[in-house]
Protein backbone atom coordinates (compact mmCIF):
# COMPACT_ATOMS: atom_id res chain seq x y z
CA UNK A 1 0.00 0.00 0.00
CA UNK A 2 1.51 3.56 -0.98
CA UNK A 3 0.99 6.48 1.11
CA UNK A 4 1.47 10.00 0.61
CA UNK A 5 4.04 11.65 2.67
CA UNK A 6 2.68 14.46 4.92
CA UNK A 7 4.57 17.01 3.51
CA UNK A 8 3.00 16.26 0.10
CA UNK A 9 1.07 19.13 -0.86
CA UNK A 10 -1.49 18.89 -4.22
CA UNK A 11 -3.06 22.57 -3.65
CA UNK A 12 -1.89 25.74 -5.39
CA UNK A 13 1.92 25.89 -3.73
CA UNK A 14 3.35 24.23 -6.45
CA UNK A 15 4.37 27.57 -8.09
CA UNK A 16 7.71 28.87 -8.32
CA UNK A 17 6.55 32.06 -7.26
CA UNK A 18 4.60 33.23 -4.32
CA UNK A 19 0.99 34.96 -5.79
CA UNK A 20 -0.20 38.27 -3.93
CA UNK A 21 -3.99 38.60 -3.99
CA UNK A 22 -4.82 42.00 -5.66
CA UNK A 23 -7.95 43.39 -7.04
CA UNK A 24 -6.38 45.42 -9.97
CA UNK A 25 -8.12 47.22 -13.29
CA UNK A 26 -6.72 46.14 -16.63
CA UNK A 27 -6.81 45.10 -20.27
CA UNK A 28 -5.67 42.41 -22.49
CA UNK A 29 -5.44 43.57 -25.86
CA UNK A 30 -4.69 41.36 -28.81
CA UNK A 31 -5.61 40.98 -32.75
CA UNK A 32 -2.93 43.57 -33.30
CA UNK A 33 -3.92 46.03 -30.89
CA UNK A 34 -7.63 46.06 -32.32
CA UNK A 35 -9.21 44.41 -29.68
CA UNK A 36 -9.41 45.04 -26.28
CA UNK A 37 -11.12 42.73 -23.05
CA UNK A 38 -11.36 45.04 -20.13
CA UNK A 39 -11.60 43.14 -16.60
CA UNK A 40 -9.52 42.72 -13.25
CA UNK A 41 -6.37 41.06 -12.20
CA UNK A 42 -7.16 39.18 -8.94
CA UNK A 43 -3.99 37.46 -8.51
CA UNK A 44 -0.39 38.02 -9.36
CA UNK A 45 2.76 36.96 -9.10
CA UNK A 46 6.80 37.77 -11.18
CA UNK A 47 5.76 34.98 -13.29
CA UNK A 48 2.26 36.01 -14.35
CA UNK A 49 -1.49 37.08 -13.12
CA UNK A 50 -5.29 35.62 -13.26
CA UNK A 51 -7.07 37.77 -15.41
CA UNK A 52 -11.51 37.41 -14.92
CA UNK A 53 -13.78 39.30 -16.90
CA UNK A 54 -17.54 39.62 -16.47
CA UNK A 55 -18.70 37.82 -19.37
CA UNK A 56 -17.44 34.88 -21.53
CA UNK A 57 -14.65 35.94 -24.19
CA UNK A 58 -12.25 33.68 -26.55
CA UNK A 59 -8.97 34.81 -25.89
CA UNK A 60 -5.99 33.80 -27.94
CA UNK A 61 -2.67 32.07 -27.00
CA UNK A 62 -0.33 35.12 -26.78
CA UNK A 63 -1.81 38.57 -25.79
CA UNK A 64 -0.95 41.94 -23.52
CA UNK A 65 -1.86 42.57 -20.32
CA UNK A 66 -2.04 46.56 -19.87
CA UNK A 67 -1.95 47.43 -16.31
CA UNK A 68 -2.20 51.48 -16.96
CA UNK A 69 -1.42 53.16 -20.18
CA UNK A 70 2.00 53.05 -19.54
CA UNK A 71 3.05 49.79 -19.16
CA UNK A 72 1.61 46.14 -20.11
CA UNK A 73 3.39 42.63 -19.99
CA UNK A 74 3.60 40.28 -23.28
CA UNK A 75 1.52 37.22 -21.98
CA UNK A 76 0.72 33.94 -22.47
CA UNK A 77 -2.32 32.13 -21.88
CA UNK A 78 -1.67 29.41 -19.83
CA UNK A 79 -5.20 27.98 -18.76
CA UNK A 80 -8.73 29.23 -18.80
CA UNK A 81 -12.26 28.68 -16.97
CA UNK A 82 -15.07 29.24 -18.48
CA UNK A 83 -13.63 31.71 -20.84
CA UNK A 84 -13.90 34.10 -17.57
CA UNK A 85 -11.12 33.28 -15.89
CA UNK A 86 -7.39 33.15 -17.41
CA UNK A 87 -4.19 32.29 -16.08
CA UNK A 88 -1.39 34.82 -18.01
CA UNK A 89 1.97 33.78 -17.78
CA UNK A 90 4.21 36.27 -18.13
CA UNK A 91 6.81 36.65 -21.37
CA UNK A 92 7.83 40.39 -21.70
CA UNK A 93 7.58 43.66 -19.51
CA UNK A 94 7.07 46.38 -22.04
CA UNK A 95 6.44 50.75 -21.28
CA UNK A 96 4.82 52.61 -23.66
CA UNK A 97 7.23 54.18 -26.32
CA UNK A 98 9.55 51.05 -25.90
CA UNK A 99 8.32 48.93 -28.69
CA UNK A 100 4.54 47.94 -28.27
CA UNK A 101 4.02 46.19 -31.41
CA UNK A 102 4.46 42.69 -31.45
Amino acid sequence: MQTTPPDFDYGENRRAHSRHKVLRSAAVVFNDRNSVVTGNVRNLCEAGAKFVVSFPVDLPQHVYLRFAADEEWKARLAWQKGGVEFGLQFIERRMVGQGLKP
